[in-house]
């Protein structure tokens, strides 16, 4: 890692059928078409003031989920981060971006003193963290940032840094993140900050 350096971590690991702890806290972070799999688990796993956090480059995930299990209590959430599998049971995490974003839907009521441990805890891990006011805008953004990265990179077959390079590519990419504003603006969403230039500076 460029911000933790390397370390060797063990990890309980267990399949889903063997798993019988409570959680305070469940990521969600397998990929959209895999979501129906792990209501179950969540279910199973989760106690009276669990709070369930999906972080996956998907929009609109936290109210499905909420639909899914309705007696849990399912937020919505974002994580910026670059990494990917270096070797098996390796994991390596480039750059210094590494920040993640959770938030309560509207009218859905969550007391502060069950966000504010999960903060802190992200937090004094080194993770920054922010608790949204606004979630269903800030995962639109994520999502948009993803998209208009991904669309631009396969297109033209190039990595995310030539993007901020002057040139087609780096217009693509602009032009793309205008669109996907405009679906927003659609959706009822209010920007407090023009798109582009947000993705531009991550």
């Amino acid at each position: 890692s460029e911000l933790k350096g390397e370390h060797i971590i063990p990890l309980k690991a267990c399949t889903a059928e063997d798993y019988s702890d409570k959680a305070d806290v469940i990521f969600v972070c397998v990929k959209g078409y895999s979501l129906d799999s792990i209501t179950e688990l969540i279910a199973k796993a989760a106690q009276k003031n669990t709070l369930v956090i999906p972080i996956l480059n998907v929009f609109g995930v936290g109210l499905k989920l909420q639909r899914c299990i309705p007696a849990v209590t399912v937020l919505d959430g974002c994580i910026y981060i670059v990494g990917f599998i270096s070797a098996p049971g390796e994991i390596t995490q480039m750059g210094t971006v590494f920040r993640l974003v959770f938030g309560a839907h509207l009218g859905t009521n969550v007391a502060p003193q069950l966000l504010e441990p999960v903060q802190k805890d992200l937090q004094e891990s080194g993770i920054k963290t922010i608790i949204s006011t606004d979630i269903r805008r800030d995962t639109f953004i994520k999502w948009s940032y993803i998209s208009a990265m991904a669309c631009t990179g396969a297109y033209y077959d190039v990595p995310m840094g030539e993007i901020q390079k002057e040139g087609a590519i780096r217009d693509t990419f602009i032009g793309l993140s205008k669109e996907s504003a405009a679906l927003g603006v659609k959706l009822g969403i209010t920007f407090e900050t023009d798109i582009s230039a947000h993705h531009l500076k991550i």
